[in-house]
């Protein structure tokens, strides 16, 4: 997904048009871009979350299986493109960010970085879903083998494989920006920094790209064509039992492969159509007259169609996949297990903390009420002032106490403290006041 900011005119002669002229796309004031500044907000953050749930789901998966592998390379290189995209985004939406210095010189030194990183995902994507349509057809056609030959450890061996190979076809980005930026004196073009050899590689980097396209689509056309032939062919000679399990294979893996290529085929098709018209109008064929206005009005539409074939994954897999669905719904049961146990916790925790609290209080107000000496508090709280109004008490205001409460006392007599019978003249410290 090549979406650089700026596009090179090429000299075909064309009407009106001046020969390898530069020009910024991305300066451009079109109602079309609207599209992608509205749409791909949404893009990101549906696929974020689909893409985190769909790992997780694949991950805490109890039995795995290569479609596991495919599954969580695919969510991964998926999140890859859509945040990736987001510094152009940024870009389209504030043009005017460009012209801080301290951004403009961290989005030039990344960027080269960035878009390699980008087409390395896309390029890992769309070949994880090929390497996932051969590997389904193997192990349809060839049950016995399949089993013995493809294991997880082979499928996460074969997927790096791909990621080097994918990061090897896209390495045309990072060299030919980080060459033309160590060398641009602030005048001179493109074609004028670039050597010679570099603009023929990006020329053959752009036809390849067309062309691989164009591969990649009739390569899944072909192997989707003969899986649907193989899966007809055995269902007929198969018994009503083996049909049934066949047909609930076909729904876990099967079917969510055959979905990822009609999403596939219906969001490349702008792309191709796109890329092939843009080399129609560059020489050396020079056939169509693809004109810079159509270029950028047309621009936002196809990066939308692309950035929706890495998005909707996770709806797809729970349209089509039962057993996806089954997996989805045990994890999240254990995440509402999870999330009711902490809060039993946290209300069994803040219930102790209470309890303890209650203890301590009615502690400090028993130590509280012992500290009355000579009819005077040493201190007087306010629950003190409370608790005096409901105990006993004589005429003088000393609290009765029931004898029981006393390390000595017995029965339910009321005693004055000790002293109150020194203080108070009388000569003995008992009322036989029973209760």
């Amino acid at each position: 997904m090549n979406n650089s900011s700026t596009s090179l005119i090429s000299g075909c002669n064309w009407k009106n048009e001046n020969p390898y002229k530069e020009v910024n796309v991305d300066s451009v004031n079109t109602p079309s871009l609207y599209v992608e500044l509205i749409i791909y907000p949404i893009l990101l953050f549906i696929c974020t979350l689909g893409s985190i749930i769909t790992i997780s789901v694949l991950a805490t998966q109890r039995s795995k299986t290569t479609t596991n592998v495919y599954l969580i390379a695919l969510a991964v290189s998926d999140l890859c493109v859509l945040w990736l995209n987001l510094p152009l985004y940024i870009g389209e939406a504030d043009p005017g960010v460009f012209e801080d210095e301290i951004y403009f010189n961290n989005w030039s030194r990344f960027h080269g970085l960035e878009q390699w990183w980008q087409e390395t995902a896309v390029q890992l994507s769309d070949w994880t879903l090929i390497v996932f349509s051969v590997e389904r057809l193997l192990a349809i056609s060839m049950p016995l083998n399949y089993r013995n030959r493809l294991t997880v450890r082979r499928a996460i061996y074969l997927e790096l494989v791909v990621l080097l190979l994918a990061a090897l076809s896209t390495l045309e980005n990072p060299v030919m920006w980080y060459y033309v930026l160590a060398n641009d004196d602030g005048v001179s073009s493109k074609q004028k920094i670039a050597t010679p050899a570099l603009l023929r590689w990006e020329t053959l980097q752009r036809e390849a790209e067309t062309g691989m396209t164009i591969a990649k689509w009739a390569l899944l056309a072909s192997i989707n064509g003969v899986l649907i032939v193989v899966l007809v062919h055995q269902q007929g000679q198969q018994s009503a039992a083996v049909k049934s399990s066949r047909r609930q294979g076909m729904r876990n893996s099967t079917a969510i492969l055959l979905g990822c290529h009609v999403v596939y085929f219906l969001t490349q098709m702008p792309n191709v159509v796109y890329k092939c018209l843009v080399i129609a109008s560059l020489p050396p064929y020079c056939s169509y007259n693809f004109t810079f206005a159509a270029q950028v009005r047309s621009r936002p539409f196809v990066t939308v169609a692309l950035l929706t074939n890495y998005s909707v994954s996770f709806f797809l897999y729970c349209l089509v996949s039962r057993k996806f669905r089954f997996e989805l719904r045990r994890l999240l049961d254990g995440v509402l297990v999870t999330c009711r146990r902490g809060a039993r916790r946290a209300s069994h925790v803040l219930l102790l903390s209470n309890t303890t609290c209650a203890s301590r209080a009615s502690a400090d107000l028993s130590s509280t009420v012992a500290c009355h000496v000579r009819g005077r508090a040493l201190s007087a709280p306010s629950v003190f002032n409370e608790q005096i109004h409901r105990e006993p008490h004589n005429k003088d205001g000393h609290i009765l106490r029931r004898q029981s409460e006393l390390p000595s006392g017995q029965g339910q007599a009321w005693k004055l403290p000790a002293t109150y019978g020194k203080s108070g003249g009388q000569s003995t410290s008992t009322m036989e006041s029973h209760v």
